[in-house]
C-alpha cells in the first residue's frame, strides 16, 4: 500500500492511472492513500512541524529581516 501512496505523491499520477498499474479499484486506492497519509502525518507531525511559539516565529522573522 505504501508503494501506491509514494507513487501518487511523487508523480502526481491519478488514481485512474494507478488503478491500471496496480489492478485495484479506484475507490480502494483513494481510501488507501488517505489512510497512509493520515498515518504518516500522525507519526511525523511532531518531529517536522513542532508546536509554534512566539520564540520560533521571532527567529523566522529575524532570519528574513537579516536576509534582505
Amino acid at each position: 500500500m505504501m508503494f501506491i501512496t509514494y507513487r501518487n505523491l511523487a508523480t502526481g499520477a491519478t488514481f485512474t492511472d494507478l488503478h491500471y498499474y496496480y489492478r485495484m479499484g479506484i475507490s480502494t486506492m483513494s481510501k488507501t492513500v488517505r489512510l497512509v497519509c493520515n498515518f504518516l502525518w500522525d507519526i511525523l507531525k511532531d518531529e517536522f512541524l513542532p508546536q509554534s511559539t512566539e520564540e520560533i516565529w521571532q527567529k523566522i522573522a529575524d532570519y528574513f529581516k537579516n536576509a534582505a
